[in-house]
This record gives C-alpha cells, sequence and structure tokens, in this order.
C-alpha cells in the first residue's frame, strides 16, 4: 500500500473544511490508490514496455496506458507535471553546468543557490514524509507542499 498520510492529505483537499473521513474510508482510499497504480503499471508494462522490447518503463508509457485504459480525464494533469518537472530538471543542469565554468555573475550564483535550497528543502520534505508514514493524521497540516517550492521556484 501507499503511504496512508500521503493518500489522506489529497482526499482532504478535496473535501469541505470540517469534514472528517472515517477509518474504513482511509482504508478504501489506500486500496483503491494502490489497484489503480499497479492496473496502470501492468498496462504500462505488457502494452508499451515489453512490445517495443525495452527493459525501462518511461513516463510516456504510464501516460499512454491512461489513454488506453479509458482513464484520459487523468493524463492532462499527469503530462502538465511531467513538462514541469522537465523544465525544472533542464534549469537545474544549466545552472549546475554554469556552476562548473565559474563564469556566473552575482545574480546567477544567487539564483543557483536559490534552486539548490529548494531542491535540499524537497529532499528533506520527502524524507521526513517516508519517516513520518505511521504518524497521526493531524500532522498532515503542518506538511510543506511540495508544489509550493515548484511555483516558489518558478517566480
Amino acid at each position: 500500500l501507499l503511504p496512508a498520510n500521503n493518500v489522506i492529505r489529497v482526499v482532504r483537499q478535496s473535501l469541505p473544511n470540517g469534514c472528517k473521513i472515517s477509518s474504513e474510508v482511509k482504508e478504501i482510499m489506500l486500496e483503491i490508490t494502490s489497484e489503480l497504480i499497479g492496473f496502470v503499471t501492468n498496462h504500462s508494462i505488457e502494452q508499451h514496455m515489453l512490445e517495443n522490447k525495452r527493459r525501462t518503463l518511461l513516463p510516456t508509457d504510464i501516460v499512454q496506458s491512461l489513454y488506453d485504459l479509458d482513464l484520459a480525464l487523468f493524463a492532462p494533469p499527469i503530462e502538465a507535471y511531467l513538462h514541469q518537472r522537465t523544465e525544472i530538471l533542464k534549469n537545474a543542469k544549466a545552472v549546475d553546468k554554469r556552476t562548473r565554468n565559474n563564469k556566473q555573475s552575482p545574480q546567477v550564483q544567487q539564483k543557483i543557490e536559490q534552486i539548490e535550497h529548494i531542491l535540499h528543502n524537497q529532499y528533506t520534505l520527502e524524507q521526513k514524509q517516508c519517516d513520518n508514514d505511521n504518524d497521526d493524521d493531524d500532522d498532515l497540516n503542518q506538511d510543506i507542499d511540495i508544489q509550493f517550492i515548484f511555483d516558489t521556484h518558478n517566480k
């Protein structure tokens, strides 16, 4: 199963303020999300990866499987996320390349430090979430949203 805190946080974001979630609903949502991920992954492996005789599952395989399985509603947000992630990685690589050349201005150096700080915070957040998977649901409201980190970076 997926980490309960992550799934429950997504469910809570979809509900009006003040709504409570029963423990049965939490269990059901964990099962549903795990099954959906397994279903899409299996289809991706069978229809895209193995047919093309590849040993690596690609993000495009997952997106194409969503369309194949009539889950096209979920594909555009995932495509947007992948595009945003690719842009951030390109920017980070460009910054890294400039850093190695030591030809950056103070403004560029400041931007590099900001990106490094963002990436460090994201890594630290992911580590904390892994460590805190068994904490109370009340702690979920205190987590920093990774999307906030990406939004801050893009401004």
